[in-house]
């Protein structure tokens, strides 16, 4: 087995066996330094996802897998909240993974069968994931429209109202 192949088998292995519900890891960054959040999203256009930020909404990645069960099991109550708050919220989906992990077409099919609306993006190098140190999903993480950090969690918030009245 070559070195890429290995590499991708073992980040595989740690998002597959940490849907189980790993702890969200020590040292989280509390702001998005110069934002620079830049993504290919899941058909193919470039994302910046500091329009978001420029234009004074709140971003909320969602990083998931398609065979984690309480990612689909959240997934369309993450799109009611899209489509509550969307005038406010920016979410965007991560999916980590290379292609030969994670097939385009299968994601579309499950993306379209969740009903999921909000961009979806393909971390396919791990650099979003590694930027935030996740190393479980779901795992979600709220920025305020400055940057900052406001919620990491394994579970939706409780509140996004809460959240996003500061």
């Amino acid at each position: 087995m070559n070195l890429v192949r290995s590499a991708t088998a073992a980040f595989t292995l740690v998002f597959a066996t940490a849907c189980a519900g790993s702890p969200t890891g020590p040292g989280v960054r509390d702001a998005v330094d110069g934002h620079g959040l830049v993504g290919q999203e899941l058909y193919g256009d470039m994302l910046e996802v500091d329009q978001s930020f420029d234009a004074g909404k709140y971003v909320t990645l969602v990083y998931w897998q398609p065979w984690c069960e309480t990612c689909l099991t959240d997934g369309p109550w993450i799109e009611i909240a899209n489509q509550q708050y969307g005038d406010r919220i920016d979410f965007y989906g991560v999916l980590a993974g290379e292609d030969q992990t994670l097939n385009n077409a299968d994601l579309k099919a499950t993306v379209k069968e969740l009903g999921l609306t909000y961009p979806q993006i393909r971390d396919r190098d791990g650099s979003w994931s590694r930027r935030f140190e996740i190393i479980a999903t779901p795992t979600f993480l709220v920025f305020s429209p400055s940057g900052t950090l406001r919620y990491r969690g394994r579970h939706m918030p409780g509140s996004w109202d809460e959240l996003i009245n500061e």
